[in-house]
């Protein structure tokens, strides 16, 4: 049995230049590392991309257990795309794991692509659709016209050191989950609650580029069970780092980490701005503020609110 796919190996030959459109050859090594569940046991290849710079314009993972790892430095380059979509979209994935991986929603110069991506991850578009997904080692920023990550009804899924980021103001957050407050084509709300995700060591970069578009860091609509562990978030026009959305976010937990400026033309003001009405079941434990914080650490009414900092 074939236990890795190289990318760039035949059949597929994907270039990894920055200029060549390898779309094609990493989206059939993908739909090539289908799995196949032998009495319960999830079996299929790992789809191995070597390190170089490789141009793309959308990405679909849409099979059970298609395991995607960067060998060396591996960039993604989101900018080949002619409708505007998301550069990868996990929304009909099940216990996919994606590792070791760079995307850049620019070209190799740092330009903004003609055609700007939705988002960099997109996952669960659709109800029940992507559950028990893992992403370790995955960075994502650049231009996208929403966030570095939208999750929308996914249930079950796990953030390993991974970094999410976009320049505003183009995008609206660094991630975004469910989002009824954001009317986004293409990408409404499932209605589905957003399930059991943990950040673990992450970070989040909301990096505004001018006084037009300043968004928060992390925008929550929509969620029940999110944990926040040890990740460090960014902030630098006077926004708030979480804003929460309604009585669905639920059982939120922020423990460890810390808020600093990566920009220094900047402050965040709350860390937390919860908008009405109420959200439930908020645990703030032992989070460094980090310099220069211009508002409350909490605004907004939470109902069970545990607060340590």
């Amino acid at each position: 049995m074939v236990m890795f796919i190289d990318v760039t190996a035949a059949p597929y030959n994907a270039v990894g230049d920055g200029i060549t459109d390898d779309t094609a050859a990493i989206q059939a090594a993908i739909d090539d590392a289908s799995t196949v569940d032998v009495g319960g046991i999830l079996t299929g290849p790992t789809v191995v991309i070597p390190g170089g710079k490789y141009a793309v314009s959308a990405l679909n993972v849409a099979n059970r257990g298609v395991h995607i790892m960067g060998a060396g430095l591996v960039w993604l380059y989101g900018y080949k795309q002619t409708v505007a979509a998301p550069v990868m979209d996990y929304s009909n994935a099940n216990a996919a794991l994606l590792e070791n991986i760079t995307i850049q929603i620019m070209d190799t110069a740092g330009n903004p692509p003609a055609i700007m991506p939705t988002v960099g991850i997109l996952e669960a578009a659709t109800a029940g659709s992507s559950n028990v997904n893992t992403f370790r080692n995955v960075v994502v920023g650049g231009y996208s016209q929403y966030a570095g990550l939208y999750v929308n009804g996914a249930t079950n899924c796990n953030y390993f050191a991974c970094r999410f980021s976009t320049l505003h103001a183009y995008g609206y957050a660094a991630a975004l989950t469910k989002s009824n407050v954001l009317a986004i084509p293409g990408l409404q709300s499932s209605g589905i609650v957003t399930n059991e995700h943990n950040f673990y060591g992450c970070e989040f970069h909301a990096r505004h580029i001018d006084a037009t578009g300043q968004r928060p860091t992390l925008i929550m609509d929509g969620t029940n069970s999110v944990r926040f562990d040890a990740c460090l978030y960014d902030n630098n026009a006077n926004q708030p780092v979480f804003q929460l959305y309604g009585s669905a976010a639920i059982n939120t937990t922020i423990i460890g980490g810390k808020v600093y400026h990566e920009h220094a033309q900047g402050n965040y003001s709350n860390f937390i701005d919860v908008q009405a009405p109420t959200s439930t079941n908020l645990l703030v434990h032992n989070v460094e503020r980090g310099a220069q914080p211009t508002g409350q650490f909490i605004k907004g009414t939470v109902n069970g609110l545990s607060l340590i900092h």
